[in-house]
């Protein structure tokens, strides 16, 4: 009689443990306002969409014969801040205004919120890259930009071909952001990014 109690106690502890001390945190409550997706969408290096998730934007690259290198960097799960996980594809010989270069692309939380890229040959880029985007003006510091929101670009393509970009060994570059999503990353950090991971993490 006492094993058969004893059985069933162990039992009941076991059963408790699998119920309450392996459930995983409660999601954070402002977790789905950091995953949302607004509309309307902005285009991004004339290919992509901000908001495309991680998947939608891998799938044609890789269906194209082109590599994309992964890094992925997530906190772990915690009820004291919402899912914070950034994503950066790196591709190799990717192909702008028919120009080879790298492209890079940034995401926060499963959203493409940037794209980046970077030619390999910016005297050649350059005068396609003013005739594609006659709205980037220059900013008189050798860059150029410009503002419709919520889309921004910025480049340095010019700055990188002159004498002074050659001579300070500057990298050309354009870069299209969706400003929704940098403004939505930089309030985290600035709300949450100070809560310290926890040591048994």
């Amino acid at each position: 009689m006492l094993l058969a109690g004893a059985i069933l106690l162990v039992g009941i502890a076991v059963t408790w443990w699998f119920m309450h001390a392996r459930r995983p945190p409660p999601p954070h409550p402002e977790t789905a306002l950091f995953r949302h997706i607004e509309e309307p969408r902005v285009v991004l290096a004339d290919v992509f969409r901000s908001y495309d998730s991680e998947a939608a934007v891998a799938t044609p690259l890789e269906a194209a014969g082109l590599t994309v290198i992964r890094k992925v960097q997530q906190r772990p799960e915690d009820p004291r801040y919402p899912l914070r996980r950034m994503a950066t594809f790196t591709v190799l010989s990717y192909k702008h205004l028919d120009c080879e270069g790298t492209l890079i692309l940034e995401f926060f939380n499963d959203r493409l919120m940037e794209a980046d890229f970077r030619p390999d040959d910016a005297a050649r880029y350059a005068p396609r890259l003013r005739r594609a985007y006659p709205i980037l003006r220059s900013t008189g510091t050798g860059h150029a930009e410009a503002t419709a929101a919520p889309l921004r670009m910025w480049s340095s393509v010019e700055l990188a071909k002159s004498k002074v970009g050659r001579s300070l060994g500057t990298e050309g570059m354009v870069l299209w952001q969706d400003l929704r999503l940098i403004a939505q990353r930089d309030d985290w950090d600035a709300r949450y990014g100070t809560i310290p991971i926890p040591s048994n993490r």
